[in-house]
């Protein structure tokens, strides 16, 4: 696998005998190497900063750097939305592509695969190729290589994350492994059926003659190897990461809350680990001085609860009282008591501007570590900068050009749901010929950016500027990826701007964004709660009306000033469908928000 900060090893230091460390980690490797083939996985990682799950090929006969040969898959325990692409050649260079998915890998089962032969290595994940190398650093990947798969917790936070020895222990599943040989024009499975299925291991017993569990350790892994956490148990093969006292496939370590982060009408309550679902949404364990809980809801993760609150203001909210909450061991582990500071959110202003790799300067905000109390920031890469004195071609604003976040895996910020133009700032100080950098960019999961080479499509020294619009955001963050092709992807200077609304022939730009919140609760049976935010002065219309569209009740109709409002709604009507229309008339812009509520009685 990909030991990314390393780089000079050693081979005394790769594989060491076991050594007294606090952590225990595990590793299943096959007895037998193979060349080329086809090699497929079906398994869930866990959700853990600081720890990663893997499967690999790996060349283990080597007696330097020199003869390095490795292909990984390897699952980051920080990322909800991602996965580590690799292939290692001599020297120990990797060659990484962070591969962003639709699904949190640790949150179900998914398939991947790696084909490698002679002339490229292809990554799958549920059977659709994800991505393809090709080059001469392939033709070296040419040793005969065993299957491995581990657990393990790296010395390196800024690439695994931070770590936490709250979330022990560790559990990944691995459903079964399966190896096809390489025969190209004579297979039956893989890309153009080039592969000969040898055999499918579906974990039901240790097959003492096709595997063997690690006992070593190796330089930059907090954790050794120990057979112990290398378990079968009802046709899986459980890989554990775990204290060096709790060995083995058993959790005897209660949850707690790592931390809760307010929001408007909701707090998010994040767990150690995987909760029960009863124990998780029953109100009672639940306290915040000064706030009225309406519902708990476990998320699909199971470590992350939402508390609904009653009311939208969540100024008063300062701290969380939790207990009674249950893991979902076999002997079930309880939380008898925690008390967190609830993180209060500090919206940041539009244009969204930040100095990416760099200080605040020009307007701009500095460079930060993404993390649940701050509003936005990167996760992976190292910061560089050039000569003060350099003048950057194309741009007013050199000082943000000069400084750069390279080998950045994403980029996240805070935003109200809505619609963005997303300008991305981008500068080759380093190579000075195309070829030497390219990369991929996403945002939101739509590639918007493909295989761009800075110094072709810009020169050196030169501000290069993408300006992405139309992007929509749903979940109250934007995300941004970054993946290389070629060498590390870079990122200097980021501005994020708020969609435009057309009125007429003419626009004007909406200051922040108009909301309409959820009604909570809903349905009701008596009274229903109705926020909504208005960013500038104007006149809101709050209304109601019934299934026809006939209006019944007008709940305000008013010049009001910014901020944030709620409005009780005690109907005496009947059952059914109603709607709510919120209008907000702003400097000629009229815009319309309208949800429905449900009246059951």
């Amino acid at each position: 696998m990909k030991r990314l900060l390393l780089l000079i090893v050693l081979f005394s230091s790769i594989f060491q005998s076991a050594r007294a460390k606090t952590l225990k980690g595990a590793e299943l490797r096959t007895l037998d190497s193979f060349t080329y083939g086809r090699f497929e996985v079906r398994y869930r990682s866990f959700q853990a900063g600081g720890a990663l799950a893997s499967f690999f090929t790996f060349h283990d006969n080597i007696s330097s750097t020199k003869d390095w040969n490795e292909i990984d898959i390897e699952i980051m325990g920080r990322y909800t939305d991602e996965v580590q692409l690799n292939t290692i050649t001599a020297g120990q260079t990797s060659h990484v592509y962070p591969q962003w998915v639709n699904f949190n890998p640790a949150a179900g089962f998914h398939r991947y695969a790696i084909e490698w032969t002679p002339g490229y290595v292809a990554w799958f994940i549920d059977g659709k190729e994800a991505v393809r190398q090709t080059g001469p650093h392939i033709a070296a990947l040419n040793k005969a290589q065993k299957i491995m798969m581990n657990v393990w917790q790296p010395a390196y936070p800024n690439w695994a994350g931070d770590w936490n020895p709250a979330v022990l222990p560790l559990f990944a599943y691995y459903d079964w492994v399966s190896y096809a040989s390489y025969t190209p024009g004579r297979g039956n499975v893989g890309t153009g059926t080039n592969f000969t299925l040898q055999w499918r291991d579906d974990f039901d017993t240790w097959n003492r003659s096709r595997w063997a569990k690690a006992t070593h350790t190796f330089s930059g892994n907090n954790c050794d190897f120990t057979p112990e956490n290398a378990v079968f148990k009802n046709g899986y093969l459980i890989l554990c990461l775990t204290d060096a006292e709790h060995t083995g496939f058993v959790d005897k370590n209660p949850p707690t809350v790592l931390w809760a982060r307010a929001a408007l009408g909701k707090v998010t309550v994040r767990f150690s680990e995987a909760v029960n679902q009863v124990s998780a949404e029953t109100l009672s364990h639940y306290s915040i001085p000064g706030a009225s809980i309406q519902s708990a809801v476990l998320q699909e993760d199971a470590h992350t609860v939402i508390l609904h609150l009653a009311d939208p203001d969540i100024t008063k909210a300062a701290n969380l009282v939790v207990l009674g909450i249950k893991d979902r061991a076999s002997l079930p582990n309880l939380l008898t008591g925690k008390m967190v500071s609830i993180i209060k959110p500090q919206p940041l202003a539009f244009p969204i501007k930040i100095n990416v790799g760099g200080p605040a300067v020009l307007g701009f905000l500095s460079d930060q570590e993404w993390g649940p109390e701050v509003e936005y920031g990167f996760e992976d890469g190292r910061t560089t900068a050039v000569s003060p004195g350099i003048d950057i071609r194309k741009t007013d604003l050199d000082a943000v050009y000069r400084s750069e976040r390279y080998g950045l895996v994403a980029y996240r910020v805070r935003v109200p749901n809505g619609t963005y133009k997303v300008t991305l700032m981008m500068a080759e100080n380093s190579f000075q010929a195309g070829g030497k950098r390219v990369f991929d960019v996403a945002i939101e999961g739509r590639k918007v950016i493909d295989r761009l080479d800075l110094f072709r499509a810009a020169g050196f020294h030169t501000a290069y500027e993408t300006q992405v619009k139309g992007i929509q955001v749903t979940d109250g963050i934007l995300d941004l990826y970054f993946a290389a092709e070629v060498n590390h992807p870079l990122l200097n200077g980021l501005v994020i701007e708020p969609g435009q609304t057309q009125v007429g022939s003419s626009e004007t730009p909406v200051p922040n964004r108009f909301y309409l919140f959820s009604s909570y609760p809903n349905p009701f049976s008596q009274t229903t709660c109705i926020s909504f935010r208005i960013p500038a002065q104007g006149n809101i219309q709050v209304k109601i009306y019934n299934i026809l569209g006939e209006e019944v009740a007008v709940l305000l109709n008013q010049i009001k000033p910014p901020g944030v409002y709620r409005l009780q709604w005690h109907p005496q009507l009947r059952s059914g469908v109603y709607f709510c229309r919120a209008d907000w008339l702003f400097r000629g812009n009229h815009l319309s928000k309208i949800q429905k509520l449900l009246l059951l009685h």
